[in-house]
């Protein structure tokens, strides 16, 4: 677990809707996305690797659980200096060896238990852990919670092309993208 002060320890009230209201649904206003059922993560680009955080501190103590050392190889990529300052809110998710998302139980005995035994029981199963990333915080150190998504994505799209490791969910906009 660590403490950082650049990581919020809260998660905002993202709006669940589904498109059988078809005039929001076509309204390039609204951006629907595929809701994946992980852990509400933040990710931390201010340092020499990508920092994955529960927003949620350790029960045990007042910091933060961070996951980083169970997704594999996530310690070995580099930040790229052009992203220092940058925190991100994503979805921490698991895949098994075909690519479906694991149940959420199967998740939480991931990211619950050490990392030896998480690493372990990944290696075992099969399953991989992923990340996907929607939101921004902080871009290259300025606070980017009250932008306009438009401009987020664009974040995230740089982001995910310079890590990979770090996917964005199909974000249909306007009209003909959404059908």
């Amino acid at each position: 677990t660590e403490s950082n002060p650049q990581i919020p320890t809260d998660k905002p009230d993202y709006k669940e809707d589904t498109p059988k209201n078809l005039d929001k649904y076509l309204d390039e206003r609204y951006v629907f996305q595929p809701k994946i059922d992980g852990a509400h993560v933040l990710i931390d680009l201010n340092k020499e690797y990508p920092r994955v955080f529960s927003y949620r501190p350790s029960s045990r103590s007042d910091r933060l659980i961070q996951h980083t050392y169970r997704i594999q190889g996530l310690d070995q990529v580099k930040v790229p200096e052009e992203l220092k300052g940058t925190v991100l809110r994503g979805e921490l998710y698991g895949v098994d060896e075909k690519g479906k998302t694991i149940s959420t139980s199967e998740l939480g005995a991931l990211l619950n238990s050490t990392v030896a035994n998480s690493k372990r029981s990944q290696e075992i199963s099969g399953y991989a852990l992923k990340n996907m990333i929607f939101d921004v915080v902080k871009w290259k150190g300025k606070d980017f919670s009250e932008k306009n998504y438009r401009d987020k994505q664009e974040v995230l799209n740089e982001v995910s092309t310079l890590l990979p490791q770090f996917q964005i969910p199909p974000s249909p906009v306007d009209r003909i993208e959404k059908r």
